[in-house]
């Protein structure tokens, strides 16, 4: 299969055990592109990723690049840029902020939001710095004036993402790995139901079993959103995990990318990304 062709189905709806949910478009609302430095990444590039993504059913991915979240930011968001350039309606870019550059990353969440680009990226680990720290404030004030998607890895604590929702409401905010740990979501249960702008991923390498029911019930179907760390990670365990959870295809189709492409409806922009370069940045 060439790439930019998807695959009818979810990856043959699931290799046929789950007919249900044939016709299911997929959209990855946590995925990466490009290198990382301290292992191998099998075909990290928008080529290689449309291989995989074409072979399992993933029609569109929201994407950062891997140099966005370690040493330069500006040169990860210009590697998305050509990514999103080239497939327009394949991808959409994560503008990725350093918050120890907080004017200069402000500036680039205002570059990129004149291309059409309305999802921002925090990676708060390999940055070392929290997401309701002073470093991202600037950005926060951006994103809220703009009533951006905000994708953070992750939150300091359950209050933390509350504050923030609270502070934040044209926002809409994005915990990532929610799923990677089934001992501590009550909490973020709780969020979610006080705030409705908040949405929790269950991207990772794992999903244990009754998780993704325990989401539903506790946050709700329409506020779970599907992401595999793709090219980190091959999508189609995840896609699995997800597809054999104990719920409903409707439910399913929320997850595996209704509740994504509501998100991104409430922009009121075109399906394709517009394929301009961005301007150079402001010295």
């Amino acid at each position: 299969m060439s790439a930019g062709t998807v695959a009818t189905g979810v990856w043959a709806a699931v290799l046929a055990g789950r007919p249900d949910l044939a016709g299911v478009s997929l959209v990855d609302a946590h995925a990466h592109i490009g290198p990382w430095y301290n292992f191998r990444i099998a075909r990290p590039y928008a080529d290689g990723m449309l291989r995989t993504m074409d072979a399992c059913g993933l029609h569109e991915a929201w994407i950062t690049a891997d140099a966005s979240i370690g040493p330069d930011f500006r040169l990860g968001n210009a590697l998305v840029a050509a990514a999103v350039r080239d497939h327009p309606e394949r991808f959409r870019g994560y503008v990725t902020v350093n918050p120890h550059e907080p004017a200069a990353s402000a500036d680039e969440v205002r570059r990129y939001y004149d291309l059409g680009w309305r999802l921002v990226k925090f990676h708060t680990g390999t940055h070392e710095h929290p997401a309701d720290g002073p470093g991202y404030r600037p950005v926060w004030e951006v994103a809220a004036r703009l009533g951006l998607h905000v994708l953070s890895h992750s939150f300091p604590s359950a209050p933390a993402l509350a504050a923030l929702a609270a502070a934040y409401p044209t926002c809409t905010l994005q915990m990532a790995h929610a799923a990677t740990s089934p001992l501590a979501l009550a909490p973020y249960y709780e969020v979610c139901a006080a705030h409705p702008n908040v949405y929790l991923d269950v991207c990772g390498s794992v999903l244990w079993r009754g998780l993704l029911e325990a989401m539903v019930a506790g946050a709700g179907a329409d506020r779970i959103l599907f992401g595999t760390d793709i090219p980190f990670i091959d999508p189609r365990p995840q896609i699995g995990r997800v597809a054999y959870a104990r719920l409903p295809a409707a439910t399913l189709r929320d997850v595996f990318g209704g509740n994504a492409r509501r998100i991104w409806r409430r922009f009121g922009l075109p399906n394709g990304a517009p394929t301009k370069e961005p301007a150079a940045p402001s010295s």
